[in-house]
């Protein structure tokens, strides 16, 4: 995401990754497991089964995050403003 304009020097925290294929797959496969582990089985059938199914039917996935080490190195090279950046970026 290095088209995106920052506000202090040139720190680029947000980052994307874009999943096709078998890596979007496994992505829900993972997502799926993860859930099944933490509902019951009726819980996970009922709701959260015919959603997960529907995102892993797509044709991709777009992960967007921020880069959590950068924000600490914002902290530490601006320690004035370090109490405001995790409120800024969220």
């Amino acid at each position: 995401m290095e088209s995106c304009d920052v506000c202090y020097s040139n720190y680029q925290i947000g980052r994307a990754v874009v999943l096709f294929g078998d890596e979007h797959h496994k992505l829900w496969d993972i997502t799926a497991n993860v859930l099944k582990a933490m509902l019951s089985e009726e819980q996970y059938d009922k709701s959260t089964k015919p959603r997960i199914d529907g995102f892993r039917n797509g044709k991709g996935t777009v992960l967007i995050f921020d880069d959590e080490s950068r924000v600490r190195k914002q902290e530490e090279d601006f320690p004035n403003y370090a109490e405001n950046f995790a409120p800024w970026v969220s």
